[in-house]
């Protein structure tokens, strides 16, 4: 018994879904429909105008010289506005890369005198050695002269 009513139900829900989206179905059609003779006519015009245009030669120049003009000059001020916003960037990086270049000069300079001193003092330490050991060994000699 309960089968034949849920049936009953779940075909009722069912044809109102199916109304539901039937409805939708035609509206969307309708919208198609709509969107697609918008479409045609702004092509029919601009096709219009194309045909103007083409029997008009001079005009037809005279406009896309206008808006080649139009595109230059927009390009143009595009181009100057990124120069006017780069270039002190760019400079700043340049003078970056200058002191940077700079620091690595110094250090490098400071290194280079740095072992210098330290082979000097090196050098000194063996010269001093060397003296010891002849001041010692001119002592030994005096040493045995005296003993012999």
């Amino acid at each position: 018994q309960k089968q034949p009513e849920e049936i009953a139900k779940l075909t009722q829900y069912l044809e109102k879904k199916n109304q539901t989206l039937e409805v939708r179905i035609v509206e969307l059609g309708q919208t198609v429909r709509e969107q697609f003779k918008e479409a045609i006519s702004k092509h029919e015009g601009i096709e219009k105008k194309l045909q103007y245009l083409q029997k008009q030669p001079e005009e037809f120049a005279k406009l896309t010289t206008d808006c080649l003009n139009q595109y230059l000059a927009k390009t143009k001020n595009d181009h100057d506005i990124l120069v006017n916003i780069l270039e002190p960037i760019q400079k700043e990086a340049l003078e970056r890369e200058r002191i940077k270049q700079e620091k690595l000069k110094k250090e490098e300079e400071e290194r280079i005198e740095k072992e210098r001193l330290q082979k000097k003092k090196e050098e000194e330490l063996r010269l001093q050695k060397k003296r010891e050991e002849e001041l010692r060994l001119q002592k030994q000699k005096e040493e045995e002269i005296r003993l012999q």
